[in-house]
């Protein structure tokens, strides 16, 4: 309707991104449900990795810049590096925190990915396993030095805020007691940021750059 009396548009390319997780078979309104993924990437004891057992991204960062991230194109395979993607846990973590809908006196569901070795959980979910346990040893001295080299991971207030007050450090922890677990992670987005521009005073902009009498915007 905007566009019909000439605004212009902003953003249309934008979102409230968040990264998300799904379990099979649940559902809001017949549609498959999406879950926000938050402790499971902010919590000690896990990493997000790609197919090539890369980490890519700050995991504790805010939801909507570190999902970002996840659109990185790759010219050589024509298709975005780091989708798919899994945050990759161990025992530590699965006998402390939730996963998505599981508490940790819960039974492993049938949807989680689990293996005793770090090597047969990759080969199960199509990561590579080099590449996994040499992201994981990695991650790991990072976290005796307490310092994460790559991302920076745990250095902001924000960081730090989202993690386990509780924790030696409240967004690093090892990964190296079996077993590990590997949970898909998805694009989510709550709302779009496109749409009518706007100036200073709610009005909507004209695509020759002059405020459209009577015609206002609001929201995010």
């Amino acid at each position: 309707m905007a566009m019909d009396v000439g605004a212009d548009l902003g953003n249309m390319n934008e979102s409230w991104w968040y990264p998300a997780a799904s379990v099979p078979g649940e559902l809001y309104e017949d549609r498959p449900l999406a879950r926000f993924v938050g402790v499971e990437r902010t919590a000690p004891h896990s990493i997000i990795v790609d197919r090539f057992g890369s980490r890519f991204v700050n995991e504790a960062a805010n939801y909507n810049d570190m999902q970002k991230a996840f659109f990185s194109f790759d010219a050589n395979q024509y298709s975005t590096r780091h989708l798919p993607c899994w945050v990759v846990f161990d025992h530590q973590y699965r006998s402390k925190y939730p996963v998505v809908s599981i508490r940790p006196p819960d039974p492993d569901p049938d949807w989680l990915a689990v293996d005793d070795t770090v090597e047969g959980l990759a080969t199960k979910v199509g990561i590579d396993p080099v590449g996994l346990e040499d992201t994981i040893g990695r991650w790991n001295r990072f976290v005796h030095d307490g310092h994460d080299r790559d991302f920076g991971r745990g250095m902001s207030a924000y960081d730090r805020f989202h993690g386990d007050p509780a924790a030696p450090h409240p967004n690093l922890g090892t990964i190296e007691r079996g077993p590990f677990y590997a949970l898909p992670i998805h694009v989510g987005t709550v709302g779009t940021k496109g749409g009518p521009r706007v100036d200073l005073h709610g009005r909507v902009m004209h695509v020759h750059d002059h405020p459209i009498p009577g015609l206002y915007g609001a929201g995010t």
